[in-house]
């Protein structure tokens, strides 16, 4: 046997010691680096869907509502192209136009053409655009695609959702720091394709006993080359991003069932599309009771707190925290809530609610006396609304079911004209009653209540009760004298999401 000069044995054909198993924790990193590294490659895809077209003259628009959804989605980016006057145009086109009296665009899908024009209708919104047909020269674009979530960043900056904003930029951070974090270059033994030559006399490997020459290489948990077009991928991302929101400044869809487009100056939400209304009374609850319409202003007693989160998800401010024990809001007597001499010949009652707990009873808002007046109210999990008069010879009553835990938009509409009255549950209508009495509904001047009963009111059983509080948050809550029509429920609840 042959020895080196340190003793060593030297064996015929040995060559570089194999590498040591990885460990399980090693893989595992290799695959959250590959995980970063898709993540960071997808949005920068997303970034070139969304600003290539515009080199063809298509105008990005960044979605706002859900009324075109599941076709398109709040957050999606639409990409509409010009459109010349007398382009035919079939059902199931997305026309893209100004919305008759008012400063913003529509964007929804046409569903009929008739001598007036084209008739347009929100995928999910229940009733064609009651602004009726649109004209064909008011039609200006046209949608041609759709890159979904890629405006979502821009939308969540425009709301202030500061939030989802650093948890994106959180995810990318920490997706750059992972790709980067394997990407050192190493210094590796070379290996030999087949086993070193040995001395012929002495059966020397030549090299044994010295390190062998060394050279660079790829390091073993990921190669350099994909870190770095990853990382160019990401700077791709973020230099989109400022190009994208200029886009978005073009024009953004609004809230309402409209999906609507404006300047990124005043973008329609929620409290636009309520102030275009004018209601009487609108109780925001944000830091007080204050009428933000008019002059009715509200006073919290109890211990009920103005800084809840928000039940709206287009709209920062806060809600009112109600205890369930006694905190109340309780609301002046004045003409706008309990109506004047002649009574009230039509009233529209809309919330946000979240009830933490439903057993028992729970009121949301009443207006009245035990004799003429209106309410909202929880009775376990069934909610009810209810209309009375003492001119009626009989009440008008809706329910449907909730649950605790959940947070809802409602809307009571009441019409004398005949007497109807109609609920609604996150913007669909969900029950209906009449009678055929067309009296309208007498003043009730007495004090009003949110989140308890101030005053008294009437219950479906025939109770007359005088507190019952919520427990839970009641935000938004908005007095309207005429009855709002199904597609303005819609857009109010389309408006909050």
């Amino acid at each position: 046997m042959s020895v080196d000069r340190a003793g060593t044995p030297l064996v015929r054909g040995a060559g570089p010691a194999a590498p040591a198993p990885r460990s399980i924790g090693a893989r595992l990193l290799d695959w959250l680096r590959a995980l970063a590294a898709g993540v960071l490659w997808t949005a920068a895809f997303l970034m070139i869907l969304a600003l290539v077209p515009r080199a063809l003259g298509w105008t990005p628009l960044t979605i706002r509502s859900g009324s075109m959804e599941p076709t398109i989605n709040r957050g999606d980016i639409l990409h509409a192209a010009d459109r010349e006057v007398g382009t035919p145009l079939g059902p199931g086109a997305i026309a893209v136009y100004d919305r008759p009296g008012a400063d913003e665009l529509v964007s929804h899908r046409v569903v009929e053409t008739t001598a007036e024009g084209f008739v347009t209708k929100g995928d999910n919104n229940p009733a064609v655009d009651t602004w009726g047909a649109v004209a064909d020269h008011e039609i200006g674009h046209l949608g041609r695609m759709i890159v979904p979530y890629a405006g979502l960043p821009g939308l969540w900056l425009s709301e202030g959702r500061w939030d989802r904003v650093v948890l994106v930029l959180a995810l990318l951070g920490g997706s750059v720091a992972l790709v980067f974090s394997g990407s050192e270059p190493v210094v590796a033994p070379r290996r030999h394709r087949h086993p070193p030559p040995t001395h012929r006399r002495t059966g020397h490997v030549p090299g044994a006993g010295r390190a062998t020459r060394a050279r660079r290489g790829r390091g073993p948990d990921t190669t350099a080359t994909l870190t770095y077009t990853t990382a160019g991928a990401l700077v791709l991302c973020l230099g989109a991003a400022v190009p994208l929101s200029a886009a978005a400044a073009f024009a953004g869809f609004d809230s309402s069932s409209a999906n609507s487009v404006a300047a990124a100056a005043s973008f329609p939400t929620w409290s636009a599309t309520v102030s275009a209304g004018s209601p009487p009374a609108w109780y925001r609850l944000s830091g007080d009771a204050d009428d933000e319409s008019g002059s009715n202003d509200g006073t919290g007693a109890g211990g009920v707190t103005f800084g809840g989160a928000s039940l709206l998800a287009s709209d920062a401010d806060t809600a009112a925290v109600f205890d369930g024990v006694d905190d109340v809001v309780t609301l002046p007597d004045t003409e706008d809530l309990g109506g004047g001499t002649g009574g009230v010949a039509a009233r529209t009652i809309e919330l946000w609610f979240h009830a933490d707990d439903t057993s028992g009873r729970q009121t949301l808002v009443e207006l009245g006396d035990s004799t003429s007046g209106f309410n909202l109210y929880l009775d376990g999990t069934t909610l009810h609304g209810r209309a009375w008069s003492s001119s009626w010879s009989t009440d008008l009553e809706v329910s449907t079911t909730v649950a605790a835990g959940t947070t809802h938009h409602v809307a009571l509409v009441v019409d004398t004209d005949p007497n109807t009255i109609e609920l609604y549950l996150d913007g669909t209508s969900v029950d209906t009653g009449a009678d055929t009495e067309t009296t309208t509904i007498a003043a009730h001047r007495s004090s009003h209540g949110i989140g308890a009963v101030a005053g008294s009111t009437d219950h479906h059983d025939g109770a007359r009760t005088t507190s019952d509080p919520f427990d839970g948050r009641i935000d938004e809550v908005v007095i309207d004298d005429a009855a709002l029509t199904a597609s303005a429920i819609a857009t109010r609840h389309a408006a909050g999401l």
